[in-house]
């Protein structure tokens, strides 16, 4: 009989390092982060690996038994009062996950009690001014899928959600999740105001990007996608489900699926198989569809092998991006490669006009 495991191994605390490491230098210092990530890279999989009492352990060491990690999917949370409420329910949640003092849990259990018959806003302000009542304790608010909430947000919010954090230095910290960087967003939004610009200030130091699995990364995913399987992956299986896919979340697990289906088929054949595959088509289409016209340009200008006619800062960016890897540049999956073949010709953008915050996450680490 077989000795399946019941349930997927855990990740390993070195999962993300290249980007957990910097966020949490910067939680430790009392900064808040954003983290940009295309669609499908595994935003939401790092953002609540984040949140886990094991890895605020292992990165804030002394500092974790007084922080409290709270994460929140955002992207249904475009009404400003239900916005508050759910922070405080999810406040309530993780006080009682992570085991907070009795006193504190009673306390955060009352305030949820009073969201039908007490202003929202002011009930939060509560929460947290108990949360962060002395200079070593520290309020981690994840904020997944935060696009939508941002654009849409009336002004007041974003300006209240700032003053929370001014009024709390060093023990409030921010850490969101987008698809595009906040300052490409505030362009974006409707009505502009200074409490955009302020809110926006608070990630301007550390604003990082999700780059695709890096390989030990990929491996580990792998190997809980597989767990159940009669007979899991070989190490050169993973190497070359990684350099088909590059390490993106969503493209590594739609591969791993046709390929448990056509594993008698040789490498060769099953590699040029799934370039065709409309599921994997779409889930290209979609992380194009993230790209401004700028990096599309890019990208499939590299296609054709003429470097020189992009721009020194789009390959710095798709660098920091992960799309683009290796010394000469190449796109990161064989089989996005082969998907921005198709898109062109594309003309060449205009000169931008947005600078990106997004940090080198090498330089970072």
């Amino acid at each position: 009989m077989l000795d399946i495991p019941a349930a997927p191994p855990e990740l390993t605390l070195n999962f993300r390092r290249d980007l957990m490491s910097p966020i949490f230098r910067a939680i430790h210092a009392g900064r808040s982060c954003a983290v940009v990530g295309l669609r499908g890279a595994g935003l939401s999989n790092a953002l609540r690996f984040s949140a886990e009492r094991r890895v605020i352990d292992n990165y804030l060491n002394a500092l974790a038994t007084y922080t409290l990690p709270v994460y929140l999917e955002t992207g249904w949370l475009t009404q400003p009062t239900e916005f508050s409420r759910e922070i405080i329910r999810q406040i309530n949640r993780a006080a009682e996950h992570h085991h907070s003092a009795r006193a504190d849990q009673n306390a955060l259990h009352y305030l949820e009690q009073q969201l039908d018959q007490a202003e929202p806003d002011e009930l939060l302000s509560k929460a947290v001014t108990l949360l962060c009542r002395t200079p070593q304790h520290r309020l981690l608010l994840i904020f997944d899928e935060f696009d939508q909430p941002f654009l849409q947000m009336p002004v007041a919010r974003l300006r209240r959600l700032r003053q929370l954090r001014d009024e709390h230095k060093l023990r409030l910290c921010y850490l969101v999740g987008t698809c595009r960087e906040l300052t490409t967003l505030a362009q974006q939004r409707s009505a502009h105001d200074e409490a955009v610009d302020k809110f926006t200030e608070l990630f301007d130091e550390d604003t990082y990007p999700l780059r695709p699995y890096a390989r030990a990364d990929a491996h580990a995913a792998i190997r809980r996608k597989t767990f159940d399987w009669r007979l899991p992956p070989t190490a050169d299986d993973e190497d070359q489900l990684y350099r088909l896919t590059g390490g993106h979340a969503k493209l590594l697990v739609a591969v791993l699926r046709l390929w448990e289906e056509q594993r008698h088929l040789p490498w060769s054949s099953f590699e040029r198989g799934v370039q065709q595959e409309q599921h994997l088509h779409e889930l290209c289409a979609a992380i194009w569809d993230d790209l401004d016209l700028g990096e599309r340009f890019a990208l499939f200008t590299l296609t054709a092998d003429r470097r020189a006619a992009i721009r020194s800062s789009e390959l710095e960016r798709l660098r920091k991006q992960g799309l683009i890897v290796g010394h000469p540049p190449g796109i990161f999956s064989i089989i996005f490669e082969a998907f921005v073949k198709t898109q062109g010709p594309i003309a060449p953008p205009d000169p931008p006009v947005r600078s990106s915050r997004l940090r080198d996450l090498d330089a970072a680490v």
